[in-house]
């Protein structure tokens, strides 16, 4: 296809256990948007992601109140040889919608929303499904935007303490802690001193960054302590910039 007309194409995502070969129908919700929102026409042609690496093209036809793709055209991308994950804090004011937002675009594997010393925000038991909910949903029409093939998994809140650490520790993943801390050093020269990782964990702090005794735990366990020079950023800024900084310089 035209790169341009590409460019123009609606995606729409069906999970990768719902698509079979030939004709994919879409999900309820996403039949909604084709017909209601964004309102595409009988026999036009669509792009349908599955979420882990596939890209189905073809024409759509309604039914009723269904919609279906009929497939013409199927394209499948490898995943990134760096399995990257972002580990980052929730912030306040339920900004954590952005961080998902910035990084599914950057080609993260997997979001864990991380419960810091200096996290304010708390979630109720009974709020994390729904919250999770959100963030997928968020993380989905992220990758309709950007066209990107794979949907990373959002975990549950995880507690950032020695225990944590020490899982990261032992899943033999580079972890690199973003920290304001004494000790931390310059980012650059650190990616820069070795290839890249077949795994890496990014973790983000709160606003006001880990407390001492978190930095403690990450260097205790094997974690890089890593600042850039310049500005003290917000925590989606934050995350915008260290996984750019690292898929420049490890290359994936």
């Amino acid at each position: 296809m035209h790169a341009e007309k590409y460019l123009h194409l609606r995606r729409f995502f069906c999970a990768a256990a719902q698509v079979s070969s030939g004709t994919i129908e879409l999900p309820e919700a996403e039949a909604a948007h084709a017909r209601r929102v964004v309102r595409v026409r009988q026999g036009e042609y669509v792009a349908v992601l599955d979420g882990v690496g596939k890209e189905y093209q073809g024409t759509l036809a309604y039914a009723a109140e269904r919609a279906y793709v009929e497939v013409r055209h199927m394209e499948v991308s490898a995943p990134d040889t760096c399995a990257v994950t972002l580990a980052a804090a929730l912030p306040k004011h339920g900004k954590f919608e952005g961080i998902v937002d910035a990084a599914t675009p950057l080609g993260v594997r997997a979001i864990i929303p991380l419960l810091t010393e200096r996290t304010e925000i708390k979630i109720r038991p009974a709020q994390e499904q729904e919250k999770l909910k959100r963030w997928e949903a968020v993380a989905i029409a992220a990758l309709k935007q950007c066209g990107r093939r794979f949907l990373p998994v959002i975990e549950p809140p995880r507690i950032f303490d020695q225990t944590f650490c020490r899982r990261l520790q032992s899943s033999g993943a580079t972890v690199l802690m973003a920290t304001l801390q004494d000790g931390a050093a310059p980012l650059k020269p650190v990616l820069q001193r070795q290839p890249a990782p077949a795994q890496a964990v990014l973790l983000i702090g709160p606003e006001g960054d880990f407390s001492p005794r978190e930095t403690v735990f990450a260097r205790d366990c094997g974690c890089a302590l890593v600042r850039w020079d310049g500005a003290v950023l917000r925590c989606e800024a934050a995350v915008c910039a260290l996984l750019s900084m690292v898929r420049y310089e490890w290359s994936f």
